[in-house]
């Protein structure tokens, strides 16, 4: 981007990760818009075909050989299982909070990441564990009146979406990211294809361009995302990605008209922390 090149590199990074979270947030808006009104594998089979489409025409160039087809296949599954997860649980949680809970996936790369690449956890990575799940307990207050149930399925994406980093860490270390991008985009595009038939709705001619705004703002997120980690390490920019959290209290406010009570902002805050916290402490290790 022309425009940007007489910044620091850090300072494009940064750019890069506040744009693609911004993406997530429109994103997430726009799932949850339509989710009111359509199935959620109609929305993800939209997304995932604007992500195969755009993730086929950056690597024409390249030869498209990959020894990890089973584990793209995999992640693929995962990403479907997140979007699944995520969408379903913005029918009946706010953007915000839903957006909150779903970055727990810190917590939970560092639970996989004990059983599957056998690294350590010591005592504080235990209690910043401990009070990310307080967090939750916080926004989700068993026992009370607003209780609800379908904070599960959050929950849930980040349990997904952190075994997706995991297998994503692993294939990164052999291949390119344009390779790995094509098998998951082509695996989810045909995973969400399958099942497509028995989910099939007519479509409001009006909404098309919904449909196509949530494949762009998705795909363009994961691409800027990239970008940025090309130019800085993932943990320096750990505190920018939770920006999301403040965007979709915005959107929410403004498109649904709901904001979190202070209570729900205190669990919001220490998810943050212990989630922020985590991704800083690994990369000092």
């Amino acid at each position: 981007m022309k425009i940007l090149s007489g910044l620091s590199q850090s300072l494009q990074a940064v750019l890069f990760v506040v744009l693609a979270v911004l993406c997530l947030a429109f994103h997430d808006l726009l799932g949850k818009k339509l989710n009111q009104s359509y199935s959620i594998i109609l929305i993800l089979w939209f997304r995932y075909l604007f992500h195969f489409l755009f993730a086929t025409l950056n690597s024409l160039k390249i030869k498209k050989h990959s020894n990890f087809k089973r584990i793209h296949f995999l992640r693929a599954l995962l990403m479907s299982l997140i979007g699944l997860s995520f969408i379903t649980g913005l029918k009946y949680i706010p953007l915000s909070e839903a957006t909150a809970i779903n970055f727990l996936a810190p917590i939970f790369v560092l639970i996989f990441s004990y059983f599957i690449l056998k690294e350590k956890i010591n005592k504080d990575d235990l209690i910043k564990i401990l009070i990310g799940f307080l967090g939750i307990l916080i926004i989700a207050r068993p026992g009370g009146d607003i209780f609800r149930l379908e904070i599960v399925f959050p929950m849930c994406a980040a349990i997904f979406f952190a075994f997706y980093q995991v297998l994503t860490k692993i294939t990164s270390m052999y291949e390119s990211s344009l390779v790995s991008n094509y098998y998951l985009g082509f695996y989810a595009f045909v995973l969400t294809s399958l099942v497509l038939p028995f989910f099939w709705e007519k479509i409001v001619p009006d909404d098309l361009i919904f449909f196509l705004l949530v494949g762009v703002f998705g795909t363009f997120a994961h691409t800027l995302f990239n970008k940025a980690y090309i130019l800085e390490s993932p943990v320096k920019l750990a505190p920018y990605s939770y920006m999301q959290i403040l965007f979709a209290t915005i959107l929410g406010f403004i498109f649904f008209g709901t904001i979190p009570d202070l209570t729900t902002f205190l669990g919001i805050f220490i998810i943050f922390c212990s989630g922020l916290n985590i991704r800083l402490h690994k990369k000092e290790q």
